[in-house]
């Protein structure tokens, strides 16, 4: 009969074959993490084997923090075009500041700004609010009006952008009046 060693023993390293071998198809864990995870094995049970693999796996699998460019930091300036409604066309100016609170493993929108015209007539202004995580802008279009003749349309929207070392040169924005009205477009900042 076997003892109940060996049975947690078989069943560790049962649990690591398995879990090694759908990381290694999902997430192309290295030889190493398996071989320091079988040394110790004889030493843990199953549960313990299985929860040491998660921790390396999570470790491995890009789920560690993005590292900081420290150039995101400061202030941005650039414009924006795009349509509502087809064939009305949007354009004017996007204008944000991005600082990092203390040690956030991310940039935050300080001051962020949309103003333009909407037909070439229409003044429109809307407040941005978001991140840069991973070099990656994600941000909400927030508190927005459009002066449509003697009416204010409230409307929000999001942006979103990739940094690459000098600005979010290729940015894209959408958005949707409370009356409906969509609209989606481009959008291109420069670090000042």
């Amino acid at each position: 009969m076997v003892d109940m060693y060996e049975n947690r023993h078989l069943l560790a390293v049962t649990a690591l074959i398995v879990l090694t071998s759908c990381a290694d198809l999902t997430t192309g864990v290295t030889d190493a993490v398996v071989s320091n995870r079988d040394a110790s094995v004889d030493s843990m049970d199953a549960t313990h084997a299985a929860d040491a693999l998660a921790e390396d796996l999570q470790a491995t699998d890009g789920q560690k923090p993005c590292p900081l460019d420290p150039k995101l930091e400061g202030d941005y300036v650039g414009t924006f075009d795009g349509t509502i409604s087809t064939p009305y066309n949007v354009k004017g100016s996007v204008t944000f500041s991005l600082q990092r609170i203390g040690s956030e493993e991310f940039f935050t929108i300080k001051t962020g700004k949309m103003t333009g015209l909407s037909n070439g007539q229409f003044p429109f202004t809307a407040d941005l609010q978001g991140t840069v995580k991973c070099n990656a802008l994600q941000a909400t279009i927030a508190n927005g009006l459009v002066d449509i003749l003697t009416f204010k349309v409230p409307f929000t929207g999001k942006m979103s952008g990739q940094w690459t070392g000098v600005g979010f040169p290729n940015g894209i924005w959408s958005g949707q009046s409370v009356i409906g009205v969509t609209g989606s477009g481009t959008w291109q900042v420069k670090h000042k």
